[in-house]
């Protein structure tokens, strides 16, 4: 198994480099993803940082349907939590569009669309995105207070 996923690895970053040497305009993109496919294989061989990492993302998505919930029901969006988490991982999926500034926008348009498709009037599906935006950069700027305050030193 491991012989086999050494060999795509390595057809990949050949692939990148070969494609970067003939394309002289793609050169910096294609050895970036080399260096990803390369950076891929070495954390592909840790099976319990790669199932950390699930989990940790799991426990996000699920912390962020659990927002929506909430501020959902305060806003008498009647919703089962089950369609607040397919909900949720839609808007999830449309905020990886690389479109707009920290998607706003995308993240509206999304909700207004799958709330409306649920029966949700725009003007509660608009102000559970909104909300939920203003929420976020909140938390953006706790975080960022604490980093610049020096009160939790990475090293």
């Amino acid at each position: 198994m491991l012989s086999k996923n050494n060999f795509f690895y390595n057809f990949i970053s050949n692939l990148f480099l070969c494609l970067a040497k003939k394309f002289a305009w793609f050169n910096q993109p294609m050895i970036e993803l080399s260096k990803a496919a390369d950076a891929w294989r070495s954390y592909s061989k840790n099976t319990g940082l790669i199932f950390y990492s699930i989990f940790v993302g799991c426990i996000f998505q699920l912390s962020g349907v659990l927002v929506i919930f909430i501020l959902g029901k305060s806003l008498m969006i009647n919703l089962l939590f089950f369609d607040f988490c397919w909900i949720f991982g839609i808007v999830s999926l449309a905020l990886l569009l690389p479109l707009t500034l920290g998607g706003l926008g995308i993240r509206e348009w999304t909700f207004v669309g799958l709330l409306g498709w649920v029966g949700i009037s725009s003007e509660k599906a608009m102000a559970l995105s909104l909300v939920f935006f203003a929420l976020q950069i909140f938390d953006a700027l706790i975080g960022g207070s604490i980093e610049l305050s020096g009160l939790i030193n990475n090293k």
